[in-house]
């Protein structure tokens, strides 16, 4: 059952983003998927189509979202999917008897795994979706992410995109103030600084 208490949520700002000295470590943004879709196979990110969280994606430059996060959604159908995976369209709706489903999958069980596994515990994960969802990926972690950072939005849809928007905002600010300060101190070690 998921259990809100566990998660750190998203209020007036959100967790500070970890960077090695060797390069910008992207932080997680876990999305629903959307009824409307593209009508053919294609990159997960492009096949959604609806206007909720998708619509303030798509506000952004796609190439730069993606240099900034590891994007994922959670589908009603396949369980958790990559931005540049490929998938077909489907009709699925996540029901309570669709959880489920996806929770006895032993493939959508062991894509949670393999996630769980490659994620740095010191990257902070975003979920940013309906409750449904958040009950989804709760149970599918099986308490596997407990030690990491994990951010849950909170409230109804309009609060939950104005936390998205943030979220995008202030991480590709940091990214952007992470590569300069790199710059500079570069800069600073050829000059003998």
């Amino acid at each position: 059952m998921f259990n809100e208490d566990k998660y750190l949520t998203v209020k007036q700002g959100h967790a500070k983003l970890v960077s090695s000295t060797d390069g910008w470590q992207k932080p997680v943004l876990i999305l629903p998927c959307s009824k409307a879709k593209a009508s053919i196979a294609m990159e997960a990110i492009n096949l959604y189509q609806g206007r909720g969280y998708l619509g303030i994606i798509r506000t952004f430059d796609q190439t730069e979202l993606l240099d900034a996060f590891d994007v994922y959604f959670l589908s009603a159908k396949y369980g958790l999917v990559g931005a540049k995976e490929i998938i077909s369209p489907y009709e699925q709706v996540l029901t309570n008897e669709r959880i489920n489903v996806l929770l006895n999958d032993n493939s959508i069980k062991s894509k949670f795994a393999n996630f769980c596994v490659k994620t740095h515990s010191s990257i902070p994960v975003y979920l940013v979706a309906p409750k449904k969802y958040k009950k989804l990926f709760s149970d599918l972690v099986d308490n596997q992410l407990l030690t990491r950072q994990l951010i849950t939005s909170e409230g109804g849809i309009g609060y939950q995109r104005s936390q998205l928007k943030r979220i995008i905002q202030e991480t590709m600010f940091q990214k952007l103030n992470f590569w300069h300060k790199k710059a500079r101190l570069e800069d600073g070690l050829k000059c003998g600084v």
